[in-house]
């Protein structure tokens, strides 16, 4: 007696979904991300030498001397020195330094950008073909099963492992194959599972 079959198709999941995921999980992409957006930062940074700068300085300082003929707190309190400074620097001429600096900035961003352009376009063509690669094996997996209906005789099927219903799903599924959309055709991978 043949055991009862039941039958399971494997979706699978669509690239796009998959190509989604990815970004946001795969290291590769973020690190990516986060180098452009420092190399935005690195133009900030660059741009802040056009500004003119306030500097605030000071010193606080004391000396001895071992020949004066004095105490050393005395000569600490009379050779105490104080000092503040503030100066401004504005920006007049630099040679050009501060436009090349900023040139070289936004050159960075803009190859950050075209290296994380590049790195999802690299994912994205290995996920279709990843994805391409294992539909294509789960139509072949299927065509020889159709190989193997094809092959047995009906009266002869009964005694197979698989059954009748096996038999007659795929019979089905073959005599109605003009009518299955692309989405059919992406789940046909058939897993059987006896039922004891």
């Amino acid at each position: 007696e043949s055991p009862d079959v039941s039958f399971a198709l494997q979706q699978l999941t669509p690239p796009d979904e998959i190509y989604q995921t990815a970004l946001a999980q795969k290291p590769a992409i973020q690190a990516a991300e986060y180098r452009l957006e420092g190399s935005k930062h690195s133009i900030r940074i660059a741009q802040s030498a056009y500004y003119p700068q306030l500097n605030l300085n000071g010193s606080l300082g004391t000396n001895y001397y071992s020949t004066i003929n004095r105490t050393f707190r005395q000569q600490m309190g009379d050779n105490f020195s104080k000092y503040v400074g503030l100066s401004l620097s504005v920006p007049i001429f630099n040679r050009f330094s501060t436009r090349n600096r900023v040139r070289s900035a936004r050159l960075q961003r803009d190859n950050y950008e075209l290296q994380l352009t590049e790195t999802k376009k690299t994912l994205y063509k290995e996920i279709q073909q990843a994805w391409y690669r294992q539909r294509s094996v789960l139509i072949k997996n299927f065509s020889a099963t159709v190989a193997e209906v094809n092959r047995i005789p009906k009266d002869n099927w009964e005694m197979t492992t698989r059954g009748s219903g096996y038999y007659h799903f795929i019979r089905n599924f073959i005599k109605n194959r003009n009518n299955h959309t692309t989405s059919d055709w992406n789940c046909i991978g058939i897993r059987v599972i006896p039922e004891i």
